[in-house]
């Protein structure tokens, strides 16, 4: 993990683009 703690906003913005990215590979298995 990061050392340095980063802004809510940042991991926000972050764990939204996992969440549309990856699982489209995983909604249709």
């Amino acid at each position: 993990m990061y050392s340095r703690h980063r802004f809510p906003g940042e991991i926000i913005s972050y764990c939204v683009w996992l969440y549309y990215t990856f699982p489209l590979s995983y909604r249709d298995s």
